[in-house]
């Protein structure tokens, strides 16, 4: 095991962010806003295709809804994706143009998001027969017994064999939107600098998601606190409403440097794992 390999990530990514914390968390902020704007105004077309189709029946309008709302999330990813190569300009001190990186991310990254949807499908289904074949042979009194404990084993299970997908497969995206490797292939890529680095990169990645517990925990405490006085505000009469308004401009400025911080911490340090592990 090379211990370097998993410490030079950490200690590189955390003396960018403190020399270039303001640029950081600033340019992923904007790539956020520019994510959720876009999903709202997905989520907006939906609802009113869905309002414009509800005179046809259901099958029909879920189809048609459906349609709609897949390219919408591929532009979405698309647009989350110029986070990746923002970082890695911030590495190589290149700008860029973010409109000319999201027309180059776009179809490799609906690729990614096809064959990463297909793959996670593909892992739950004999999970999903188990469950119900669980369910169907459970008779008699303890029916629900068998019921509760065949889902807690079906979450459970599931979940590690999702997470060992998601740790084989986490740098297919930085092969697919910054190396420009095809989807298939960075997906092989990344399945084979995991497997070539297992040890390494189970113990990095565990550090990761551990760091990234630290920072979500007490940020999480805070939006509940500020949503659970927010909803005890709306018993107030008169000022229930604008009390609402203002706990969700606070909540919504603070998801978005939240989700800008974990993402400067976790992309960066995968970023320089990423590219120590594929020369080696």
């Amino acid at each position: 095991m090379r211990n370097e390999l998993i410490k030079a990530p950490l200690t590189e990514s955390w003396a960018l962010l403190r020399k270039e914390w303001r640029g950081l968390i600033g340019g992923l902020i904007k790539i956020d806003l520019l994510t959720f704007a876009a999903a709202i105004a997905g989520i907006i077309l939906v609802v009113l295709a869905g309002f414009l189709l509800s005179g046809i029946s259901l099958i029909a309008a879920v189809a048609l809804m459906a349609l709609i709302a897949i390219p919408l999330i591929i532009v979405v990813q698309a647009i989350r994706s110029i986070g990746y190569n923002f970082i890695d300009s911030a590495w190589s001190k290149k700008r860029i143009s973010y409109s000319d990186v999201f027309q180059e991310n776009l179809l490799p990254v609906a690729g990614w998001a096809v064959v990463m949807f297909l793959i996670r499908l593909a892992v739950a289904i004999p999970f999903l027969a188990l469950f119900f074949l669980a369910v169907l042979g459970s008779q008699g009194g303890d029916g629900r017994l068998v019921y509760t404990l065949a889902e807690l084993l079906f979450r459970i299970f599931l979940g590690i064999a999702l997470a060992i997908v998601d740790l084989f497969l986490q740098f297919a995206i930085f092969e697919i939107v910054l190396s420009r490797s095809g989807v298939l292939q960075g997906f092989g890529k990344s399945f084979g600098l995991v497997r070539k680095n297992l040890v390494e990169t189970v113990l990095f990645s565990f550090i990761l998601w551990v760091i990234e517990a630290a920072v979500s925990v007490p940020i999480l405490i805070l939006v509940f606190a500020l949503v659970f006085f927010g909803v005890l505000g709306l018993a107030i009469p008169g000022i229930g409403l604008i009390a609402l308004a203002i706990i969700a401009l606070l909540v919504i400025p603070i998801f978005l440097v939240f989700s800008a911080l974990t993402r400067a911490i976790t992309v960066t340090s995968q970023y320089r794992y990423w590219g120590r592990a594929r020369v080696r």
